[in-house]
Order: structure tokens, then C-alpha cells, then sequence
């Protein structure tokens, strides 16, 4: 493939395959950012599921975007179902079509370790193709995570991670691997902040105790049952607030 960048005029083609929008969480909001903040030096194309993952690794309520949920509508191309191999053949098509010079594929759960194996293997060698880590091994972990991890892992050019964590099993895999690691981009998509006098106020909260916040999915891993154990060992001057979409509980000694 020649590369598009052949007068200086052209931009960088760059795909990104991720979740994205209508799918929610976290990497869905980090690939909108992630995109938005490409799209301003390169030309991007953003690639996404059809269908994610099986209930079984999502036991929240849905995997889609609902109404108040802040996550950017990216218009991605729904390209493959992340429970259909048979799929993978036509979704790789299309990011070829596109001739990407860069392919960047998210990677978070080694559920998806035959479909990073197949984006990369089928990308070409004239592809840079770069694996961004959120997390190499998932936080529920599973019997097969090492066996998959080990079917893409080396199919790749460069890593991105966000730790030092993640950058040391990679290199347990590939020692010789190109790792660039950067700090966890902000996100500044949730609105406007309030003041905080005015939210304590709003949230019924006592304005003279220190508080302490959990938001976000109820998960074993997460660990919330300690954060309740922990919070009970501090003083009277704490209150704590759990936090997700459809429940809000308040504590205070």
C-alpha cells in the first residue's frame, strides 16, 4: 500500500477499533476523547461492534448508552459482532478499505485475544499497528487469559499503556517490546462543575464532615465492601456517598 502521506499536504490515515458509541463506559468515553483528540493532525475513521460481548461479562442493566449518560456521540462504523468470528472477515474489509497507515486497537479483556489477533494479522505489513492497553490481563480474571493473551500479543509494532503495571506483563510476554506509557487522560465531558457548597447542599450532605465518594459499576474486584469496612474504623467527622446511575445511599458515623 503506498503511503498517503506522499505530499505534504495529506494527513495521517488512522483507525481506531474500539468500543464507541451507542456502546457506554469507560472506553467508550476514553476512544471519544481519544478520537477527537487525533482528528485535529490526522484524517480518523473510528470502528466499532455490531455486538460487544455476551451478559455474562457485563452483568450491569445494558451495554448501550441510555438517556443522561455523557458519553460524545463519535459516529463510528459498526463493523463486526465480538461474538461471531465469522464476522471478523468482512469487519477487517472495511478497515482495509480505508487504508489506514496506523491501526490502533483498544484492548481490555482477553475475551476479545482472536479478534485483536485478526485485526492486526489482516491489517498488512504496511500498517503500523498499535495496541493500546487499558488493562492486558481483565479484572475478573479467567482460566484462559494467559492462552489468549499469548495468540495476539506479539502481532503487534508498539504499545501504549497508562501504568507501570501494565508496561512490566507485557514485557513479561515480549521483552523486547516498544512500550510508550502516558498518564490517564482527564475527562472533561461531564458538564459543568458545581460549587461545592452548593452540591453538598444539593446532595442533603453535612457541610462540616470530610467526605468520601465511590461511583461508579458495583463490581466484586472494585472492592466497596472494604471501602464500608474501612469507613466504619474512621471518626465522626466523615461521611462517605455511594454513587452509581440508579442508586445513591449516603453513610455517616
Amino acid at each position: 500500500m503506498a503511503s498517503n502521506n506522499s505530499d505534504n499536504n495529506s494527513l495521517m490515515k488512522i483507525a481506531i477499533f474500539s468500543s464507541f458509541y451507542p456502546f457506554r463506559g469507560g472506553i467508550a468515553q476514553f476512544s471519544s476523547r481519544l478520537f477527537r483528540a487525533l482528528q485535529s493532525t490526522a484524517e480518523v475513521k473510528a470502528f466499532t461492534f455490531r455486538n460487544q460481548y455476551p451478559k455474562l461479562l457485563f452483568p450491569g442493566k445494558t451495554q448501550m448508552v441510555e438517556d443522561g449518560d455523557a458519553v460524545e456521540d463519535v459516529k463510528a462504523d459498526r463493523i463486526l459482532d465480538g461474538l461471531n468470528a465469522f464476522t471478523y472477515t468482512n469487519g477487517v474489509r472495511k478497515i482495509k478499505k480505508f487504508q489506514p497507515e496506523v491501526l490502533i486497537v483498544n484492548h481490555w479483556m482477553s475475551f476479545f485475544g482472536w479478534l485483536n489477533r485478526s485485526l492486526a494479522k489482516a491489517a498488512g505489513k504496511h500498517t503500523k499497528k498499535v495496541l493500546l492497553v487499558h488493562n492486558l490481563f481483565p479484572h475478573e480474571k479467567r482460566f484462559f487469559d494467559k492462552w489468549m493473551i499469548n495468540k495476539f500479543i506479539g502481532q503487534y509494532d508498539g504499545y501504549v499503556v497508562m501504568s507501570e503495571k501494565i508496561s512490566e506483563e507485557i514485557k513479561q510476554f515480549i521483552p523486547e517490546a516498544k512500550i510508550l506509557q502516558l498518564e490517564h487522560p482527564w475527562y472533561d465531558h461531564f458538564g459543568t462543575l458545581k460549587d461545592q457548597e452548593e452540591a453538598r447542599i444539593e446532595l442533603g450532605l453535612d457541610k462540616n464532615k470530610k467526605t468520601l465518594l465511590f461511583f461508579g459499576l458495583i463490581r466484586n474486584y472494585k472492592g466497596l465492601d472494604l471501602l464500608i469496612d474501612a469507613f466504619e474504623l474512621l471518626g465522626e467527622d466523615y461521611q462517605l456517598v455511594i454513587a452509581v446511575k440508579y442508586m445513591v445511599t449516603k453513610m455517616s458515623l
